[in-house]
């Protein structure tokens, strides 16, 4: 069975089971030895009632809502021993083609399995044998790339001439570990850029965080590419937007040689919150990561919308990345973006920052040209 997938009701000869995919709930019949009997999809709004098997048979209740009001309901009976067997599917089959699908859409290649522990610069990873875990893995990777605008990755994977990538490698693997002394003691994810080739690494097993590590090393992979096009000058303000004589620690590591812990700006101490964590604190690209999964994974609320500092650098990152993509000068609100309009009241800043950088970027350019002519 999947790993989200779980039992209904069981009877001496048969098992009903459930599992969630995109809006839709798929309801299965299993023989007991594990051989699917009937399979079928409950679209949004739709739910399966009570159920009984009698003997070769199943009987269950149907009920549709919409907006909270019943608008359906009714009682079948399925007999079992007359129903088409659903072949199950190869598993390794559906991994290749949800893998070959992304690959087809993006310049993105998915590796699994042996294929995926490569070699690692400062760490080790485990071989992930588990066929379900990879296929929800792929599932929610196919969803979260579909959330960035058309063309963002195809442009964030061009040739800019500089040290960027032009293709990007998710590889899926088990329990990661460091090679050094100088790494996080427990990571759930790498990012890192070999020439020409961006890998970001997953420990699979991570469970309800995935889409949360998928946003945060993503979010590097966007930083080295604006490295590349703006000559490592993305963030001029950066430095503005943090408390004053505010020094990064440059290291995952603290004097004491554990992983470095430093509450003060953050919601373990008092006084004012300028960061998400103490590990955002370690070096400027973990910091914008942990501000863009936030934005990324935050849904309709997020209680760093509650204070005002991290909100202002939410929005200096966002205008960052919107100003330096082509693809985004005609994009609608992407989902980082979305947070920051729908829950803050006065949402002109967002605009006002991405214009001050477009300004910025057309002065630099100038100066630019002017310094070439003189």
């Amino acid at each position: 069975y999947r790993r989200s997938e779980y039992i209904v009701n069981v009877s001496d000869d048969y098992i009903l089971t459930s599992y969630y995919k995109d809006d839709d709930t798929i309801h299965t019949v299993y023989k007991t030895d594990g051989t699917p009997v009937f399979r079928a999809n409950i679209t949004s709004g739709g739910y399966l009632g009570q159920s009984i098997f009698e003997n070769d048979g199943l009987f269950y209740s149907f009920s549709r809502y919409d907006h909270y009001e019943c608008v359906e309901s009714s009682v079948f009976y399925m007999d079992l021993t007359k129903t088409e067997h659903p072949e199950p599917p190869e598993k390794n089959k559906e991994i290749e083609n949800a893998a070959k699908a992304i690959a087809d859409r993006y310049p993105i290649t998915v590796l699994y399995g042996e294929d995926a522990i490569v070699d690692f610069p400062d760490f080790t990873g485990e071989v992930m044998t588990d066929e379900d875990l990879i296929i929800e893995m792929l599932e929610m990777i196919d969803k979260f790339l579909s959330e960035f605008p058309e063309g963002f990755f195809e442009e964030m994977l061009t040739d800019t001439g500089n040290d960027n990538a032009t293709h990007m490698f998710f590889c899926l693997t088990g329990t990661l570990a460091p090679t050094t002394e100088y790494g996080i003691s427990n990571p759930a994810a790498y990012a890192y850029l070999a020439g020409k080739e961006q890998y970001i690494v997953l420990d699979i097993t991570q469970g309800y965080t995935l889409r949360t590590n998928l946003a945060y090393e993503t979010m590097h992979a966007i930083d080295k590419y604006l490295d590349a096009v703006t000559d490592y000058n993305a963030y001029p303000d950066w430095y503005d937007y943090l408390p004053k004589r505010f020094e990064y620690n440059y290291g995952y590591k603290g004097d004491d040689g554990f992983d470095y812990y430093n509450d003060k700006y953050t919601p373990d101490a008092d006084g004012e919150i300028w960061f998400i964590d103490s590990y955002s604190k370690t070096y400027p690209t973990e910091d914008r990561a942990r501000l863009f999964e936030n934005l990324f994974t935050g849904g309709e609320y997020s209680a760093w919308l509650d204070h005002d500092h991290v909100v202002a650098r939410m929005k200096y990152l966002a205008s960052v990345i919107r100003a330096n993509f082509k693809c985004m000068e005609n994009a609608g609100e992407t989902t980082w973006e979305r947070l920051l309009r729908e829950n803050v009241e006065d949402t002109t800043e967002i605009e006002e920052t991405t214009e001050a950088a477009e300004t910025a970027e057309t002065v630099e350019t100038e100066a630019v040209e002017t310094e070439e002519v003189a």
